[in-house]
């Protein structure tokens, strides 16, 4: 296998070979280091991946219901990935500080970014920029590409909702016309798994959520064609995992595996043919 080399001249300070993927980035000097703001931007490749959690209801369903599966897929993901950046962003419907304030611990000893997220617009901020006050493509996420990214919440046809019966239902609904905001620079070949029910069932409009999402931004998106079901994620667990949900009231070790289809429901992929 060829090895990419990125040279640095530390008598003059600057790097004396080009950037391996500059072609990604043409606004941006091939010479300069994470934007050049290596401080804050320390990147081996310029690339992201990113899992997102949603929050749920208080009722007879489990609080932590989106937390414990995406623990597990961000150890899976620091497994393949090694050193590259992985953010868990947490939608913080429906969770107290002290939750997030975990939930930000538990992101910490993963060696993983983390960022709340109060709504479905900060959301598709945060994808375009990686700042969830600002909508536009930044030169920040052009420097550090979405390559990987799943989600874990409730879903319509047409939405994944990020929180469910409560009064500010609304603005953690994220639907299609926010993936008519992403920006498809923000992603780099990205695989994209959407663990919310009915991701994959089409519309009036004919198409779902998953397929808009895989034509908007040029990547392979998966999704569901009815439901998604977390009741299994868990079977088989042995005392260690109840006596730490009991403590501290999730497992802060993950969930056993990934929520899978339901009964009747399809997993459908997309693979989008539009050249980036």
């Amino acid at each position: 296998m060829e090895t990419l080399r990125y040279f640095y001249h530390p008598d003059l300070s600057i790097r004396h070979s080009v950037d391996p993927l500059s072609d990604k980035y043409p606004n941006l000097t091939p010479y300069a280091y994470c934007v050049n703001n290596p401080v804050n931007m320390i990147d081996p490749d310029g690339q992201e991946g990113i899992v997102i959690s949603g929050g749920e209801y208080d009722g007879d369903r489990y609080k932590y219901n989106f937390i414990e599966p995406a623990i597990t897929r961000l150890k899976q993901l620091k497994e393949a990935e090694g050193d590259e950046p992985i953010t868990w962003a947490v939608m913080t419907a429906g969770y107290s500080d002290d939750d997030i304030a975990k939930f930000q611990s538990i992101a910490e000893d993963l060696d993983v970014g983390f960022q709340s997220i109060g709504s479905a617009d900060e959301l598709t901020n945060y994808l375009n920029s990686k700042d969830i006050g600002v909508s536009d493509l930044s030169e920040a996420r052009q420097g550090d590409q979405i390559t990987s990214m799943s989600v874990f919440g409730h879903g319509f046809a047409g939405s994944a909702e990020f929180t469910y019966n409560q009064d500010n239902q609304a603005s953690f609904s994220w639907s299609k016309d926010n993936v008519k905001q992403l920006n498809k620079r923000a992603f780099n070949n990205a695989t994209i798994d959407l663990y919310t029910c009915n991701s994959a069932t089409n519309t009036a409009n004919g198409t779902s959520l998953a397929n808009d999402l895989s034509a908007r931004t040029g990547c392979t998106v998966t999704g569901y064609r009815g439901q998604c079901t977390y009741r299994k994620m868990n079977e088989g667990q042995g005392w260690r995992a109840k006596w730490n949900r009991r403590r501290n009231g999730f497992n802060t070790n993950g969930s056993i595996k990934l929520p899978q289809a339901g009964e009747g429901a399809t997993r459908i992929k997309y693979i989008s043919l539009k050249k980036k």
